[in-house]
């Protein structure tokens, strides 16, 4: 005896309801949650420092953190550009394991850098900007071979929910609202 095979359906995680094959769809590209088009109008959003789509929960937990080499696509299979194509992978590493600390952690790493007798340096940047400005500005600072103990930069004219956007490699950051 032939038996029929069963039918696998997925359900929305929106609505429910049963997603049909000729159904447009929205997959979660975080945790692969999938909808119907309609649905996720009201569960998803672009996330444009990930540069993918995401469920309302996915990008909720997500912390923003600057890379612009994080949307950079390439061709593996380009044997001509595959060593700058390495670079690019291993700076966007890099960008995307820096750390934040709070207020406290920060003093704290001051008075530890002050007890160890080194002499601090700082440097200070009136940005007027941080989208158009930022890029150019860590790579005057890589210029001075010197790695400076304090980086204050003022107008950044970012808003509070980006304030972990734009990292610079080797630095904690602390950001201030001026509405604060």
């Amino acid at each position: 005896m032939i038996k029929n095979p069963t039918i696998n359906k997925s359900k929305c995680d929106g609505c429910h309801k049963n997603l049909l094959t000729h159904n447009k769809i929205m997959i979660c590209q975080t945790c692969n949650k999938i909808v119907h088009a309609k649905c996720s109008l009201n569960d998803f959003e672009y996330n444009q420092t990930a540069d993918c789509w995401q469920c309302s929960t996915c990008y909720s937990n997500s912390e923003p953190k600057y890379n612009p080499f994080s949307s950079i696509s390439y061709n593996r299979h380009d044997p001509v550009h595959l060593e700058e194509f390495e670079d690019i992978i291993e700076i966007r590493k890099i960008l995307d394991s820096c750390k934040t600390y709070d207020a406290t952690t920060f003093k704290n790493l001051i008075d530890l850098h002050d007890h160890q007798g080194n002499n601090p340096s700082a440097i200070f940047n009136n940005i007027d900007g941080n989208a158009t400005n930022f890029d150019s500005f860590v790579t005057e600072i890589t210029q001075y071979k010197h790695s400076f103990s304090f980086i204050g930069l003022a107008e950044t004219n970012i808003d509070p929910d980006l304030k972990g956007l734009y990292k610079i490699p080797g630095y904690s950051s602390e950001y201030n609202s001026k509405m604060a």
